[in-house]
């Protein structure tokens, strides 16, 4: 059974089932629509951050991006009793079908459909993820030691850095005048780092494991919407600070922080972004303990 969560309306909300109990936010951002999409399964949970596009089109009036996001959920959806590895394989084949159906040029990197994903499943008494972009898996184990399962890359450092410096000299709209970085930048996909979208080589950037779920007391997939703003676009995703206010404020306090930031920066000079406001989509599952 899943519990498809509406990718265009706000959510926060905590359930019970068996012995978890988890906790989501799924929260438009600035744009027209919600580009993330957000699973809980019986056993998977996961989150999928759609790139945004950077060629105008919309199909059945949605955009790449929204495509590339829910067709991963999809698949992962299903729970198949297939490794989470498999499953994203079949989810990027799934993209490619679709953008070959939809007439799009699947070896031009500017108009290709693309999506981070990280996706864990708790099941027999094992942690199983799998994750690929700059969407992230962490653990909190009972003692309260805090670790990412996945690595993490910045690959909008280079952007973030040039926007930062446009702003210093004033330039008004820096998105619009970062754009051949942010397009240097896309061509990276499966070269520098990793994405669904549909290529053969997006495989190579998968991280997967398995551990024992003895001593885990909370799983955490979020997409990088739910990282705190910082002043400084090369600052590493700290999760160990992520962990500690999630065990003061749970997700939805660390929302409400990220978004109270974000509004008191709307031209995203203090803080470099790309918007205003990002998708931002997590989940967080909590185990009973061992």
């Amino acid at each position: 059974m899943v519990f498809l969560q509406p990718s265009t309306t706000p959510i926060a909300q905590t359930t019970s089932r068996g012995n978890l109990t988890f906790e989501s936010v799924n929260d438009q951002g600035s744009a027209l629509l919600n580009e993330d999409h957000l699973l809980i399964g019986t056993h998977t949970f996961g989150v999928f951050d759609g790139a945004s596009s950077l060629t105008p089109g919309r199909f059945h009036g949605m955009t790449g991006a929204w495509w590339a996001s829910f067709l991963a959920w999809s698949v992962f959806a299903h729970e198949k009793e297939m490794s989470l590895t498999e499953t994203a394989r079949q989810a990027n084949m799934k993209i490619r079908q679709a953008m070959i159906a939809h007439n799009v040029p699947c070896d031009q990197k500017l108009e290709c459909w693309s999506t981070s994903a990280a996706v864990f499943r708790v099941k027999n008494q094992r942690l199983e993820w799998v994750q690929i972009g700059d969407s992230l898996v962490g653990m909190i184990h009972e003692n309260g030691h805090a670790e990412l399962l996945t690595p993490y890359h910045n690959h909008d450092r280079e952007t973030l850095d040039h926007m930062s410096r446009l702003a210093a000299q004033g330039v008004d709209n820096v998105c619009q005048a970062a754009m051949p970085v942010i397009k240097k930048v896309r061509q990276g996909m499966n070269k520098e780092y990793g994405v669904l979208n549909g290529e053969q080589a997006a495989l190579d950037f998968l991280h997967a494991g398995v551990v024992p779920a003895r001593g885990i007391r909370h799983v955490i997939a979020l997409t990088d919407g739910m990282f705190p703003p910082s002043q400084d676009p090369g600052n590493r995703f700290d999760f160990t600070a992520f962990a500690s206010q999630f065990r003061e404020q749970g997700l939805t306090g660390i929302l409400q922080d990220i978004r109270a930031r974000e509004q008191a920066d709307p031209q995203c000079r203090l803080f470099p972004r790309f918007k205003q406001h990002d998708d931002a989509t997590a989940v967080a599952v909590t185990l009973g303990k061992s």
